[in-house]
Order: C-alpha cells, then structure tokens, then sequence
C-alpha cells in the first residue's frame, strides 16, 4: 500500500511538474500550442487568432489572423478599389521563419504601391506540406473565394510529385475522373479523422506536445540525424537526391490541375526551384502565364547572396530575411511586366493585371 501512495504521488508530481513546464513556454514565449485544428471540409486549418511562435531556421512571432490565414486581416469581400494578390503555396509561401513584417508579401504590397499608386494587398494562403493538389482544394473551397485580381501559386519540383504529407489521410483528395477534377472531402469518415477530432482540445492547448509533434515531424523527415550529429551527418548521393527532388514527368493529375487553372487568366504558376527541362516543358505547355522565380534565386546566390543560408543557425533552409525582401521586389516587377504583355495584346476583355502598369520608375522599398 505505501508503494502505491509513492507512486501516484510521483505520478502527480510528474503530472503537475508537466503542467507547470508548459504554462512556462507559453507565457515566456518559447513554444506555443498547435495552431491548426482539422476542418471537416478543408483538412487542417488555421485556428483564427490563434498566436503561434515557432524557431527552426529564424524566428517567428506572430497569428493567424480572425479569417484564419497569415498576415494583415483583409475580409473575404473587397471594400473598395483596392487590389488584392493571393499567395498559395507551401511553408516558402507560408514564411513563419521570419517575423510577418519581413514577409515577401509586405515588400510586394509595398513595391506595386508605390509603383502604380494603387492599395494593394497581398494575403498569405500559405499552408506547411502543401502540394499542388492541397493548393488546388485549398484554393477551391477557401482562398479563391476570397475576392482577388491574381493568384500566384507556388511550385517547386516535389509540389509537382508530391511527396507524402505527415497525415495525409486528413486532407481532402483531388482526383481526375474522365476529365473532371473531383475534390473527396469523405476524409472525415475516417478513424484517424475522429482520433484526431478526439484529441485535437489537447494538442491546440499544450505546448509540450507540440514539441512532441515537431520531433516527430524531425524523426519522420529524416532531419534526427542532422541534429545529433550536426556537420557529421550523412548526406544522401547528388544523384539520388536530384532524382528525388526533380521528377521528369507531370503527373496526369497534376497536368489536369495546371489545364484547369490556366482557364482562369488571375492564376499565375510561380517556379520557386529548378526544374528538370523535360518536366518544365510540360508545365509551360499548360498555357498558365509563368513567373520563373528560380532563375531569379540563382541569379543572387551567384552574386553571393545564399536566398537560403541563414547566418544564425550556420545551416540552409528557407528562404532568409533578404531573400524575403528580394523575391517581394521580384514579384512586384513580374507582375508590371505581366500587366504589360497583356495590355500590348489589346485582348477583348481587359486583364486583372492592366491597371497594375509600373509608371516607368521602378521604385523599392529601402
């Protein structure tokens, strides 16, 4: 009997012990909960002004905002002549790496602004793990609800062959029947739709299983090794890697996702890293305008500029506080040059980008 009082008093020791560690990472700001929860519709969302603070390459601080996306609040319905870019993409898009104010998406704003004399807004529809096909639901049934004059959308070789997410089970499905997208949202049929729904109070409450998740995101990622062993830690073969990181051929799927966003002339493939030639050809020949985003972040690490070394951490990643600030200047230009193209054109209907003409002065945000 005194060995069960000894061990649930040690239970509750430990027990309390946890409590209090996790109230300290919230309150001092080390960690903070999970910030998404699993919409029955829309798969993992973001909880709307939910904080969140995350450290892994740089530092972020910052919310989702009561719409339940990143960045300044802009409602789903246009309040006057402002005019309104959404950035769909994957944890590039996404930024919490660096402080909101940083984000490519605020020089954007600034930069066409400045250069046009419009208001303009850049709302950040960024999710971490997405593909091209979480891209497509996502804008679907959420972002492109939002009124907007363009969606750039995001594309790195492994969106295009997506690689598996952490649960993938939890998102809804994109599937091709005959020549129709389907989007299957029966996701939330499923057990692990439930098991998570059961656990999900917990996990948007603690900090410590946060942690937990992280590792496991770590673990799963194959990324344990470059943290216990640091510079030691092997590195897979150049030929390997490229051949995973750089597919050759578009899947159909995929083909059909880019054929059908090319009808909408707002949408607008932004190329964030190499592809192989091959499967870039396929891309372009889905007719969507391009802006090769990855030509420009060669073009700066060749003068030295690593878009991805982040000095701090002596490790590359995601893109870096200049980078950010570059590839916001970058866009802003591609977009003028788009607007121009279109305008030359002399199209029956006007483009959404023909009132974004720079005025000859390309002005930036120093």
């Amino acid at each position: 009997m005194r060995a069960m009082k000894k061990l649930f008093a040690a239970g509750l020791a430990l027990i309390g012990t946890l409590l209090l560690l996790d109230l300290y990472l919230q309150l001092a700001g080390i960690q903070t909960p999970m910030e998404t929860r699993i919409d029955p519709t829309l798969g993992p969302t973001y909880i709307p002004n939910k904080n969140i603070t995350h450290f892994n390459e740089g530092f972020f601080v910052g919310a989702a905002n009561k719409y339940g996306y990143m960045g300044p609040a802009i409602p789903p319905r246009s309040q006057g002549s402002e005019r309104r870019i959404l950035l769909i993409g994957d944890s590039y898009v996404l930024g919490h790496t660096v402080l909101p104010r940083h984000h490519f998406g605020r020089f954007l704003e600034t930069n066409l602004s400045l250069a046009t004399g419009k208001e303009v807004h850049a709302l950040n529809f960024g999710k971490a793990d997405f593909n091209l096909r979480n891209m497509y639901q996502y804008f679907i049934d959420f972002a492109g609800t939002f009124d907007h004059d363009v969606a750039l959308f995001f594309v790195g070789a492994g969106d295009l062959a997506p690689a598996r997410q952490v649960v993938s089970s939890l998102y809804p499905a994109v599937e091709l029947q005959g020549d129709s997208l389907i989007i299957d949202r029966n996701f939330h049929n499923s057990r692990t739709y439930h098991f998570y729904k059961a656990i999900e109070p917990v996990f948007t409450n603690s900090a410590i299983l946060r942690l937990v998740f992280n590792a496991y995101k770590m673990i799963s990622g194959g990324g344990l090794a470059d943290v216990v062993l640091d510079k030691f830690a092997p590195r897979p073969a150049a030929s390997a890697q490229n051949e995973t990181l750089s597919p050759r051929a578009l899947p159909e799927l995929n083909r059909a996702i880019l054929n059908e966003l090319a009808k909408d002339p707002r949408n607008i493939l932004v190329i964030r890293e190499d592809l192989d030639p091959s499967l870039r050809a396929e891309v372009r020949s889905s007719g969507m305008p391009i802006i090769d985003l990855a030509a420009f972040l060669d073009s700066l690490e060749a003068k030295g500029n690593d878009p991805y070394y982040w000095p701090v951490t002596r490790m590359r990643g995601h893109w870096n506080h200049a980078a950010h600030r570059s590839i916001g200047e970058f866009l802003a230009d591609q977009l003028q040059s788009i607007a121009m193209i279109c305008t030359q054109k002399n199209w029956a209907h006007p483009s959404p980008l023909s009132d974004l003409r720079w005025n000859g002065t390309k002005t930036r945000s120093r």
